[in-house]
Formats: C-alpha cells, sequence, structure tokens
C-alpha cells in the first residue's frame, strides 16, 4: 500500500540523458520529470522462461544545464519498481557534452561530443528489466542533426545519435538512435524515433534466476517510439510516449513502454 502511495504522489521523472545535439539557453536550465510504465511476457534466450508477466514501473529526473557558449552538461537519476526489484534506486549519471557546430548559426550541420559516468545499484544489475552492463558505465557518444525552419521557428529537425560504452567488467556496447521532430506552431511537437542497442558479450543464452547484468550477454534489440507534446509557453512542455520493441536477443521482448513527462525550462 505505502508503494503505491509513493508511486501515485512522487514528483515524475524523465528517461535519460539528454542525446540530441542542440543545447537550451545558454545558462539555461531544463528539469525534466516523468513516470514510464511497461510491461512484458517473456525474455528471449532465458534458460528458464519468465513465471509471469512483468509489471514494470519508473520514476526519472533529469537536470540539463547550457554552461558555457560551447559546453552542456546534465545529471540524472532514476527510480524503479519491478517484480524483482522492490521500489528503490536503480541508475544515476552525469554527462558533459561540447558542440563543435550548430546549424542554428549557420553551420551545415548540428554535431556535439560528450561523455558520461554512470552508477547502477547491485539490485538493478540482477534484475533482467535493468538494460545495463555493470556497476559502473563509461560512454562517449555524439549527436549530429539538421534543423529545417520556416519565418524564425524551426519546423523540422533530423537527428542521429551514436555511442560507445564500456563497464567495469564485461564487453563494450554500442547504441543509435535515429530521430525526426516535427514543430506545429510552436506549440505541438510530433517525434519517431528509432533506438537500437548491440551488446557484445560472448554468452548466448540468460539465467533470469542467476543475472548479474547485461555485460557478458550478447544482446541485440531494437525499440521505435512515437511522442506527442504540448507546450504550454514560457510554463514549458507536456510529452506523452509510446514504445515498442521491434526486435530482442537476449533480452526482455515485445515490451510495450507508455511514458508521461513534463520538461520545464527556468534560469537564474
Amino acid at each position: 500500500m505505502r508503494r503505491l502511495i509513493f508511486l501515485l504522489f512522487f514528483p515524475f521523472f524523465v528517461s535519460a540523458l539528454e542525446v540530441q545535439p542542440w543545447f537550451g539557453g545558454l545558462y539555461e536550465f531544463h528539469l525534466q520529470t516523468g513516470y514510464m510504465y511497461d510491461y512484458y511476457r517473456s525474455v528471449e534466450g532465458a534458460v528458464v522462461p519468465l513465471g509471469s508477466t512483468s509489471n514494470d514501473h519508473h520514476l526519472f529526473w533529469d537536470l540539463d544545464f547550457h554552461a558555457a557558449p560551447s559546453w552542456d552538461c546534465d545529471i540524472d537519476l532514476h527510480l524503479i519498481d519491478t517484480p524483482r526489484h522492490h521500489f528503490g534506486f536503480e541508475t544515476t549519471a552525469i554527462q558533459m557534452r561540447y558542440q563543435w557546430l550548430d546549424d542554428i548559426v549557420g553551420d551545415p550541420i548540428t554535431l556535439a561530443t560528450g561523455f558520461s559516468a554512470r552508477y547502477v545499484s547491485d539490485v538493478s544489475l540482477r534484475d533482467v528489466s535493468s538494460l545495463y552492463h555493470g556497476p559502473a558505465e563509461f560512454v562517449i557518444n555524439f549527436g549530429l542533426g539538421n534543423e529545417f525552419v520556416d519565418n524564425d521557428q524551426w519546423r523540422a529537425r533530423i537527428w542521429f545519435y551514436g555511442a560507445f560504452g564500456q563497464a567495469t567488467f564485461g564487453s563494450p556496447w554500442l547504441e543509435g538512435l535515429f530521430g525526426l521532430d516535427a514543430n506545429v506552431h510552436e506549440m505541438h511537437k510530433f517525434s519517431i524515433f528509432f533506438d537500437g542497442l548491440h551488446g557484445f558479450g560472448r554468452r548466448h543464452s540468460l539465467n533470469i534466476e542467476h543475472f548479474h547484468g547485461y555485460g557478458k550477454i550478447y544482446q541485440r534489440s531494437i525499440d521505435i517510439a512515437l511522442r506527442y507534446g504540448y507546450q504550454f509557453g514560457v510554463w514549458g512542455t507536456v510529452k506523452f510516449t509510446y514504445e515498442r520493441r521491434l526486435l530482442a536477443k537476449l533480452c526482455p521482448k515485445n515490451v510495450n513502454s507508455f511514458e508521461i513527462s513534463y520538461l520545464f525550462p527556468f534560469s537564474f
């Protein structure tokens, strides 16, 4: 009962570190908060099948700050509740990024590179729902994109994000995202994006009951997501996202995710 009350009244948190190459206004903070629910009924490649549907609840928080003309930093916090992990801390991370090119000021594209470090709890590493590889993860990444402008307002964006990661044990992994965004009257925001993850571990099976992260698993997944956002002027944007797993190898398959989040920009 106490867990249900906490889930109902805890502030909503966002899903992850920033991946798009565009930064916010100089010296401006962006606080995103969000809640996500997902469920799946099986894990591809599991030695013993999942006993019942896994209903997972996620709470996320991310604070992003455009600290200098070419520098951006953000920090996130994830909380989780699954059948294998009673509600509690899952992971936290910090990221620094540098923007080399900016098409908004006349460059042909926008290009940013970054580095992040993440800590993952021991309980989450033993939970097949958490797609993490080790207790400490280090990632180098890049993002590039192009914005299409009409009457001083962006109307569409196309962007790509790529990352190479390595944890304190296990094999490295690659991640790639491809996204398309549309902006209607600075009020309605539409997005579609694909997210792919490929781990290079040597194991080609997994045991849900004796699981220790994806660092040694040859895991692959591809997800598609659709998002709608409504902007309340200077008061921020509320977003609704649906995500579906299209491909799963050695991880939960046919995952359906529903997320609501809120982005609030502010400065001092």
